[in-house]
């Protein structure tokens, strides 16, 4: 009880919008169902406010309960680039157009001299880190494709070069990294080589063998029903579905670039786990045990990671084109409804208003009581997906 009462107040669920939200979370209330349009339109008006929010060009990180909106997130402003440049499209708005332009230029102006980026968002005092500076790379490249400006595919060299020589002798991202030897790191290499495959082809040759090595390093951490060791910030007894969708998304995108399947193989056997246990439970829950159990972070349930449904709603639909298994797309399409629903509420507090919490309910164990900015991003890239208006990773 005193817990309870000291995460009351230190969250402020004495606000009414946060209290609100909490107590529909507590009696498992969602909002109606909109249409994947509709949801799409609304995550980006929550996009918006935290990009009004930060006004330096970057996208607040998230809105956290007790402290409001926090300062512009490099790394997640980069990934969310490329989506923002598709919903310029899919809405014909130019307005979109120029805050994609403006993030890259902002990313371009706080790269380190050495090519990479900081970790966690501006104002916290940190290190460069490999992970977040290789996610900024995805908004990079995108910002050249549109634009043909080559400071953005300069800007992403240099920054893939610097992430490329944090590798150590087995092939692991152990230096500057939040977690050295992770399985997500499969989405660093994925996004190293969205870079390195516009160089000319006699110079990005030994990259590329760099990148596959490390590649072929990280698929040893695949265990024999699919689950990754190292893929969560916490100990090896979980898997974080967020990081899960990161290490599938990563080989998946790896495969498609280098045209080989042995990625998209090993994607494809935690995906078939991931969509029997969908189809058998109806959900997925934040943490994975090694067994495939859920690990029960609410005590007496599991919380879920709304990140990581939609990451994993992204990785069924690629599956699904490939495959042309409707399973995959059914459950995808499933995965999104609920996401929207969740989403779907509407508050006249910015921060919360048609925002993506990290956990629903709002105080499971990932990202508790924040609605953030990474969760709005791939709920949206899934929508755009289905929706037929995402882009290749590959365009050679």
């Amino acid at each position: 009880m005193i817990n309870k009462l000291k995460a009351a107040k230190y969250n402020k669920l004495y606000y009414p919008s946060h209290a609100k939200r909490a107590m529909l979370d507590r009696l498992e209330i969602v909002g109606k169902t909109p249409s994947p349009t509709e949801s799409l339109h609304q995550t980006f008006q929550w996009i918006k406010a935290s990009f009004d929010a930060s006004k330096d060009g970057g996208s607040s990180a998230y809105y956290r309960y007790g402290e409001g909106w926090k300062g512009s997130y490099p790394e997640t402003t980069g990934y969310l680039i490329p989506t923002v440049f598709e919903y310029a499209i899919f809405t014909n708005n130019t307005e979109w157009h120029d805050r994609g332009i403006a993030a890259s230029d902002w990313l371009l102006s706080i790269q380190h001299k050495e090519g990479g980026w900081q970790s966690l968002q501006i104002g916290v005092k940190c290190d460069l880190r490999v992970f977040n500076s290789a996610m900024i790379l995805d908004g990079l490249v995108a910002a050249w494709r549109v634009t043909k400006d080559d400071r953005y595919l300069d800007g992403a060299i240099r920054g893939a070069e610097w992430v490329i020589s944090k590798l150590d002798s087995s092939g692991f991202y152990s230096k500057n990294n939040v977690v050295g030897g992770g399985a997500f790191d499969t989405l660093v290499c994925a996004c190293a080589l969205m870079a390195m495959q516009l160089l000319p082809k006699n110079l990005r040759q030994k990259f590329i063998l760099k990148i596959t090595r490390s590649l072929n390093a990280h698929l040893t951490l695949q265990t024999e029903n699919g689950w990754f060791n190292n893929c969560s910030f916490h100990s090896g007894e979980v898997a974080l579905l967020h990081h899960i969708g990161y290490t599938l998304d990563g080989l998946l995108i790896s495969s498609e670039i280098l045209k080989d399947d042995t990625y998209y193989q090993a994607a494809l056997k935690t995906a078939k786990k991931l969509l029997s246990k969908f189809e058998v439970n109806v959900q997925l829950p934040a943490f994975y045990k090694p067994d495939w159990s859920p690990h029960l972070d609410l005590g007496d349930k599991a919380s879920l990671c709304l990140t990581g449904y939609s990451q994993i709603a992204i990785v069924f639909q690629k599956i699904y084109k490939k495959e042309n298994d409707l399973r995959y797309l059914n459950a995808a399409l499933k995965i999104n409804d609920i996401v929207s629903s969740i989403g779907n509420y509407k508050s006249s507090n910015s921060g919360i208003c048609y925002g993506i919490p990290g956990s629903y309910p709002v105080n499971g164990n990932y990202q508790p009581y924040q609605v953030v900015n990474w969760a709005a991003k791939y709920h949206a890239e899934s929508i755009l997906l289905s929706l037929s208006k995402c882009v290749s990773k590959s365009i050679s």
